[in-house]
C-alpha cells in the first residue's frame, strides 16, 4: 500500500482543541494526524478519499463547527462549502465586517433563518463563511449567502429561498407520486 500525506493549516488558537479531538478523528477516519504547534496539520493514510475527507473535517472544525457536525462529512450525502467573503468586496476590515454582518443579520436572525430553512449549519469565522449539510441543502444555502454578499436585499434573497424550497418540495412530491403509480 502507498502511504499518502496531505496537510492543512489551521489557526494556532485552534491547535489545542483539535488535539483534544485527534484520537476521535483518527479512529473514525482511519488516518494518522500530526498537529504542529504552528497550526500545520499533516494527515497520513493509505486511502486518498479518507485523507481528503479528514482535511475537510479538520478545516470545518477549525472554522468553529462542533466535531459531531464535522464528522457528518464522512457521509457521502453531506458536503462542506467555504465562501471567501473577500471575493465580494474590498479586502478591508470594514468591508469584511459589513459583508459578514449581511449574512448574520440583525441579532443573528438571517443566519438562524437560513440554517433553519435549509437544514444546514453555518460558521462565520475570519474572512470565510462555512456551510455543512446535505449536498442539495448546502448548495441552496450557498446560493442565498452569495446573493446576500453580492448586495441583494434580504427580502429578495429570502423570497428566492422560499421559491427554491417550494420547487424542491414539488419535485420530491412529483417523484414520490411517479413511484406510487408504478407500484
Amino acid at each position: 500500500m502507498v502511504e499518502m500525506i496531505d496537510e492543512v493549516k489551521i489557526l494556532k488558537k485552534k491547535v489545542k482543541s483539535l488535539r483534544e479531538e485527534e484520537k476521535n478523528i483518527e479512529s473514525v477516519m482511519g488516518v494518522k494526524i500530526d498537529i504542529g504547534n504552528d497550526g500545520l496539520v499533516k494527515i497520513e493514510g493509505d486511502d486518498g478519499l479518507q485523507i481528503w475527507l479528514t482535511k475537510k473535517i479538520v478545516t470545518a472544525f477549525s472554522m468553529g463547527f462542533d466535531m459531531d457536525i464535522c464528522l457528518k462529512l464522512k457521509d457521502e450525502d453531506h458536503s462542506f462549502e467555504l465562501i471567501d467573503v473577500r471575493e465580494y468586496g474590498r479586502d478591508t476590515k470594514k468591508d469584511i465586517i459589513r459583508l459578514k454582518g449581511r449574512v448574520i443579520g440583525r441579532e443573528g436572525k438571517s443566519k438562524r433563518n437560513l440554517q433553519f430553512k435549509t437544514n444546514t449549519k453555518m460558521s462565520i469565522s475570519g474572512k470565510r463563511v462555512g456551510i455543512i449539510g446535505k449536498i442539495q441543502d448546502v448548495e441552496l444555502c450557498k446560493n442565498i449567502v452569495e446573493m446576500l454578499l453580492s448586495g441583494a436585499k434580504h427580502s429578495t434573497a429570502f423570497k428566492s429561498l422560499e421559491k427554491a424550497i417550494l420547487k424542491q418540495k414539488k419535485a420530491k412530491f412529483t417523484a414520490e407520486n411517479q413511484e406510487n403509480i408504478y407500484k
